[in-house]
């Protein structure tokens, strides 16, 4: 098919017998593609790979990537157990990861996991131990809580009990450690904890 120009010089258009190879070439070059939706079922590659990011703030920031340089997918425990597969499969997508169109929703769970925030995890995977009654896991689960997931939940207790002055200081100790740490998706102890920012540290 004949190609067409965008007015914006860094998209084109493609026609949509254009295999995948053509959408990896142009996203290492940092092209950006309008292709049709069935390309991306099909080849798994996701509309967040074919951007050409900026970075939002000057080099000194520190990131919360994890290795991969993906951002922590902001999904609650209950938000993971009421979306469907097309909507786990659009999430993973639009965060960078890419997903096969097949893929059960019981896999998109799996595939999401890692990439969410270690308290949201672990909430969602011993919610779920406690539903299929091994209790024993669930123990487990709880006494391996690091430190922020156990103030998350003293926060939680707080303002259910109606105590906001103590929840307002948990907060703001909450927000205090998810700054020091480095990738909040990690599980407490899983990488080098020189790579969070020291105890004396506060954000200006």
């Amino acid at each position: 098919g004949e190609e067409i120009m965008d007015p914006n010089p860094k998209t084109v258009v493609i026609d949509p017998n254009i295999g995948a190879l053509m959408i990896v070439t142009a996203a290492r070059f940092g092209v950006d593609l309008v292709v049709p939706r069935w390309l991306f079922d099909e080849t798994g590659v996701s509309p967040g790979a074919l951007s050409n990011p900026r970075p939002s703030g000057p080099p000194s920031v520190p990131s919360k990537d994890n290795a991969e340089g993906i951002p922590p997918i902001a999904l609650t425990p209950t938000d993971l157990t009421r979306l469907d597969a097309a909507s786990l499969r659009q999430t993973l997508r639009l965060a960078g990861v890419p997903t096969r169109s097949r893929a059960s929703r019981e896999e998109l769970v799996e595939k999401v996991l890692p990439y969410m925030d270690e308290i949201n995890r672990r909430k969602f995977i011993l919610a779920e131990a406690v539903d299929q009654e091994r209790f024993g896991v669930a123990a487990d689960l709880m006494d391996s809580r690091s430190k922020r997931h156990q103030i998350s939940d003293e926060l939680d207790q707080a303002v259910a009990d109606g105590r906001y002055a103590d929840a307002k200081a948990l907060k703001d100790e909450l927000d205090l450690l998810t700054d020091k740490r480095a990738d909040p998706t990690q599980d407490e102890g899983a990488y080098d904890p020189y790579l969070d920012q020291d105890d004396w540290y506060k954000p200006g």
